[in-house]
């Protein structure tokens, strides 16, 4: 499993990095409530690895998939 959130941050880390140095800035400058979006972002992470990673940390090719 671990393998799966390290293949979506090898390919991703920079769009997770803005998403959190944005929510830090908004709030700082606007509302603390911005940091609700935090856990937020970590159950999409979470999802997001799970749904389109494998166990080996590579993208899952729908076309193999056999269970509908």
């Amino acid at each position: 499993m671990q393998n799966k959130y390290g293949g979506l941050m090898r390919d991703t880390w920079w769009l997770w990095t803005a998403f959190l140095v944005i929510a830090l800035f908004m709030s700082w400058r606007v509302s603390p409530v911005f940091l609700a979006t935090i856990p937020g972002l970590t159950v999409v992470f979470a999802y997001y690895a799970n749904m389109r990673y494998n166990a080996d940390g590579t993208h899952k090719n729908p076309d193999e998939e056999t269970d509908h």
